[in-house]
């Protein structure tokens, strides 16, 4: 929340309008923080019309101990056109406009209803934290790829929650920190696929009725064995329930039970004050798609990913440097060329990088230049 609220309106060329008013207060046994704002514009090429409403509110309860229950709910609705990809041969050609669009259909519609409770107590050593949530997607896409127009339709139902909690102790003599949390979410999808003419299916590729459920629980421990070395370890198992309905092929109606464990470990060492030398080791996943992927194959298990970085960081006074290196593999890299186009695998993957950052502290938290 902020102490005072505000309106702002302002425009630019090709139609374009914004405006945003909010109301808060920072005194009070309630907190609100409400957002409005409206959005339009035409853009430079034709067909590319955006609309926008997006409505965000926020109110915070404050409560005995210092803890804080919030309830956040918002309203948005997007309406767009799309041009397309240009030619590039025609535009050189001089056949075609830059301005043109490549299919005066193309566009879509996207709106989204969430409501989302936050309970937040103890300090951030001793943390306790839960999350509910609860949420609509409506969303429609027709694009034209040079093969025609094709439409995606997709309403989404979501519900779920989390719970989070953190410990900090002395396990034989050594300073520790325990967190231990777990993960609930659960949608129930209707997707509609297929080529379309002037965002009006001609026919069908995909109807499906879609029922996904995920259960997880993670947990993470931090030791500091001495005041130079903090080793740190942590998993997390998820299991997911999917179950689609298959309307243009009911014998195609899988159902599939997959889970994923998620290791992580890393050690931090400071041989002097002003030197951090660390490693960490993660792996994560990407579940199946049940509407391009699960179809295909009822057996499809989520798609590892495993990652390494090393790295060091310097601290002095006023300057800091950071450096890290880190890679990435993934077991099967997967690439769908537009919405609603199968999804194609690539095999394994890897990404390779490093990482450089340097800072300097003109003022110092006291003041002192």
């Amino acid at each position: 929340s902020e102490p005072v609220g505000s309106v702002s309106l302002s425009g630019g060329t090709f139609d374009t309008i914004r405006g945003v008013g909010t109301y808060s207060t920072t005194e009070g046994p309630v907190l609100p923080f409400l957002a409005f704002e409206g959005f339009g514009t035409n853009d430079s090429r034709q067909n590319s019309q955006v609309r926008r409403f997006n409505a965000f509110n926020k109110v915070s309860f404050p409560l005995e101990g210092g803890a804080v229950l919030s309830i956040r709910a918002q309203v948005f609705d997007n309406t767009f056109n799309a041009p397309g990809y240009a030619s590039r041969d025609l535009l050189r050609a001089g056949l075609r406009s830059e301005r043109t669009a490549e299919n005066y259909t193309d566009g879509g519609r996207r709106q989204i209803q969430n409501v989302v409770a936050n309970y937040l107590a103890g300090a951030p050593d001793d943390e306790l934290s839960a999350t509910l949530h609860a949420s609509h997607t409506s969303s429609q896409r027709f694009s034209d790829f040079g093969s025609g127009q094709r439409g995606q339709d997709e309403d989404r139902n979501t519900v779920g929650g989390r719970i989070r909690k953190i410990w900090t102790t002395s396990l034989a003599g050594m300073p520790t920190q325990v967190l231990l949390g777990a993960n609930w979410r659960s949608d129930v999808i209707d997707i509609t696929q297929g080529p379309a003419v002037q965002r009006t299916f001609t026919a069908y590729t995909a109807r499906l009725g879609v029922t996904e459920h995920n259960l997880a629980g993670f947990g993470q421990v931090q030791i500091k064995p001495t005041d130079w070395l903090k080793l740190t370890g942590g998993a997390r198992f998820d299991q997911f329930f999917f179950d689609v309905s298959n309307a243009l092929d009911p014998s195609k109606s899988p159902k599939a039970e997959p889970h994923a464990t998620s290791p992580k470990a890393g050690i931090a060492i400071t041989p002097v004050r002003w030197m951090e030398i660390y490693a960490n080791y993660g792996q994560g996943f990407r579940s199946p798609n049940a509407a391009d992927e699960l179809l295909a194959n009822p057996a499809l298990n989520p798609v590892k990913l495993e990652s390494r970085e090393v790295g060091a960081q310097l601290r002095f006074e006023r300057f800091s440097f950071l450096t890290a290196a880190y890679t990435t593999d993934i077991a099967n890299e997967v690439f769908q060329p537009a919405p609603g186009l199968p999804v194609q695998n690539l095999g394994k993957s890897r990404r390779e990088g490093m990482e450089f950052e340097a800072k300097w502290h003109a003022i110092r938290e006291d003041g002192l230049r």
